[in-house]
């Protein structure tokens, strides 16, 4: 499996928030697919936090690369995150909030809805036709299986199973 840098990300600091009122954080109305929010004493653990979330879903990211990125866009010129006020000790049920936002390359896409990614899996608009066919990126389009009554493969909607043509040659 090939690393690459996540090219395309946003880092949100939302401070010191109480946990009860912290709204999250999302991808709507943006230009990102995934969200990870982290949270903390400070921002340096709030931003491992997030980055921690985001290793467990995506192994193919370059992490050391992306860091750079991120302490790059962010101003740090440190080796270390930036310092930051803490959350103050007396402070019951208070954290610090950092969230990244981001996209990986080779994003799919509808051309028939706006589409989301949930927890990492792509969900069509109820009632949107392509909503139970599967991405071809060779063909570049979205193809509807259906499962052959005899051998229980998956067939592409409109072909004849590999089981209907050997039977047929026999």
């Amino acid at each position: 499996m090939s690393t690459h840098i996540v090219p395309d990300f946003e880092v949100v600091d939302h401070g010191i928030e109480h946990s009860q009122y912290f709204q999250g954080c999302g991808t709507a109305f943006t230009k990102f697919e995934h969200v990870a929010t982290g949270c903390g004493n400070d921002f340096a653990e709030a931003m491992e936090d997030a980055l921690e979330s985001i290793a467990q879903q995506h192994s193919d990211i370059d992490f050391p690369a992306f860091e750079q990125a991120i302490k790059a866009e962010i101003g740090c010129k440190t080796v270390s995150w930036p310092e930051s006020d803490a959350v103050p000790e007396d402070a019951e049920d208070c954290y610090y909030y950092v969230s990244i936002r981001y996209s990986l390359p080779g994003r799919i896409a509808c051309d028939q809805c706006s589409a989301a990614s949930i927890n990492g899996v792509f969900c069509h608009e109820t009632g949107c036709p392509n909503s139970r066919k599967t991405w071809d990126p060779e063909r570049g389009q979205w193809i509807k299986y259906v499962t052959c009554f005899e051998c229980g493969c998956e067939v592409e909607q409109g072909e004849v199973c590999d089981c209907q043509n050997t039977e047929a040659a026999q």
